[in-house]
């Protein structure tokens, strides 16, 4: 990754600290949360237009999941990266955690590429 004067910049402010969404959704007011967010171009691959968001990473501390904090974290990033110009974004999720793909889709993310991972050795 590049720094800030580079082609790819990351949204550090967008999920840590009190910049954050408060909950609405009765989730309590102190619970953990993150969402990092990584911009920059949509690469040689796909054309998805000059600014392309990555929800890098979003975590909910395990006693606040299911309050409706993850899907305010997303609001936020997403208003974040139509501010910055993105009309499209991605997130990767591992296959196995169910819950979070669940609420990915509900926020309208699809499957798009399979990404697949192996050892070296």
């Amino acid at each position: 990754m590049a720094d800030a004067t580079g082609p790819v910049r990351r949204v550090a402010d967008v999920g840590r600290g009190d910049d954050l969404p408060r909950p609405r959704r009765g989730g309590r007011a102190g619970a953990a949360r993150l969402a990092c967010l990584r911009v920059g171009p949509s690469g040689p691959t796909w054309d998805l237009g000059e600014t392309v968001g990555d929800l890098e990473s979003l975590s909910i501390a395990a006693d606040a999941r299911g309050t409706g904090i993850g899907t305010e974290l997303i609001e936020h990033c997403r208003d974040r990266l139509v501010a910055l110009g993105a009309r499209w974004w991605t997130v990767s999720v591992v296959a196995a955690n169910g819950r979070a793909t669940e609420l990915y889709e509900r926020e309208g993310f699809r499957p798009y590429v399979n990404f697949m991972l192996a050892p070296i050795r």
